[in-house]
């Protein structure tokens, strides 16, 4: 009969989710690296029709231009000529760029591959709050694509901007939040606020919810993934 599944199709989708259980990492980072070809695709896309690599705010181009002079002149100023201002909104991705632009020079280069690089750690820490929180590795796999097929989130990890550092923190100090680790989740969510200013509204809303008592693995669910 049409739409009664069959033992033999059971037993497969009992299997499947076994194997997914045993292997839940692995299928979340195998996840994570299909997902990442997204804004590979589209910094392609882009440079086939514009001919040439690029960011799609000159925003980028800001945090380049500091970020080179820290590294060459060991000055956070957008002239050389200037007194070090705090133009770029973002002194830690800007520290970031300087530190590795003794070994890329390329300045697109350098920025798609540190983006891309946070933008990896941001899907994973997400898999992982899924899987704490939700307890199935299923759920996990299914918020990851949710999120990492979104056009919009893979253009920004090939924007040249912060955005992608400050996701991964932000996905990092839920993490640790979730999982009852105070110290971790203020040395994170600290550095998230050194990416955006915008950290000072979630350490204010986690600040509200560590008063309210709020539920994390150690008291709700299990840092597997299973309620308790």
């Amino acid at each position: 009969m049409t739409g009664v599944p069959t033992p033999r199709a059971g037993r497969v989708v009992a299997w499947a989710r076994t194997a997914l259980a045993r292997h839940a990492t692995l299928a979340c980072a195998l996840t994570v690296g299909f997902v990442l070809l997204l804004p590979l695709i589209e910094l392609l896309g882009a440079h086939s029709v514009n001919g040439v690599n690029g960011f799609p705010l000159d925003d980028a181009w800001i945090h380049l231009t500091y970020a080179r002079h820290l590294h060459d002149w060991h000055r956070f100023a957008y002239s050389l000529h200037d007194a070090p201002t705090a133009g770029s909104t973002s002194p830690l991705y800007t520290a970031l760029l300087a530190l590795f632009f003794g070994m890329i020079r390329d300045e697109k280069i350098l920025s798609y591959a540190l983006d891309l690089v946070f933008h990896a750690v941001f899907l994973g820490a997400l898999a992982r709050w899924a899987m704490d929180r939700l307890g199935r590795a299923e759920w996990a796999i299914v918020i990851v694509l949710l999120v990492g097929l979104d056009m919009r989130v893979g253009i920004l990890a090939v924007s040249g901007m912060e955005t992608s550092l400050f996701l991964a923190l932000v996905a990092l100090t839920f993490c640790a939040h979730l999982r009852g680790r105070s110290l971790l989740c203020g040395i994170v969510l600290g550095l998230a606020v050194w990416t955006r200013p915008e950290g000072l509204i979630l350490a204010a809303i986690l600040f509200a919810d560590t008063l309210a008592g709020g539920t994390s693995a150690a008291e709700g669910v299990s840092p597997q993934g299973n309620d308790r």
